[in-house]
């Protein structure tokens, strides 16, 4: 594989990757919007209305949005070495 294919297939991973991130940014706000819809709600009921697994999804979207701006910072340090 040349040099310049290399560069090609990295800038498509790169790519891939902005769109990750930007994808799970979006997911992260409608999590959140959730979250605040689920807590001004349950200021009316005696208990919570925010169900757990929104709280560990969006702990999970922000970890994962993590991973993918390492997985990019990789990449991008790979591709300065070509």
């Amino acid at each position: 594989m040349l040099v310049f294919e290399i560069r090609n297939a990295l800038l498509a991973v790169r790519e891939q990757l902005d769109d990750g991130y930007r994808l799970a940014a979006e997911a992260r706000e409608r999590i959140e919007e959730s979250i605040a819809m689920f807590t001004e709600l349950g200021r009316a009921h005696p208990e919570s209305l925010l169900p757990p697994e929104l709280g560990r999804a969006h702990e999970q979207i922000t970890e994962a949005r993590a991973r993918i701006a390492a997985a990019a910072e990789a990449v991008d340090r790979y591709a300065a070495l070509l």
